[in-house]
């Protein structure tokens, strides 16, 4: 497969391989120079953000050990049951 390079320094993938490489528009493709030549793939894709959790202001997060930490220094009879 042939490709010619713009005087841009572009290159035009042909329709066949876009499609078989699943390419669409302003896709990331990463480029490596090897044995002379190069070697085109696309890039990986990014992980998936999960997003934050916030809590309300005035709260706090405590773990489980912390919360059993929290009960014993209260004492048994004073937790009061959140549950």
């Amino acid at each position: 497969m042939q490709l010619t390079l713009s005087s841009k320094g572009q290159i035009v993938l042909p329709a066949a391989l876009r499609r078989s490489l699943r390419l669409r528009p302003r896709a990331k493709l990463e480029a490596e120079e090897r044995d002379g030549g190069i070697f085109l793939r696309p890039a990986a894709r990014p992980k998936k953000v999960e997003p934050i959790e916030y809590l309300p202001p005035g709260a706090i997060k405590l773990t489980q050990r912390e919360c059993e930490m929290m009960d014993a220094l209260a004492g048994e009879d004073d937790a009061p049951d959140f549950s």
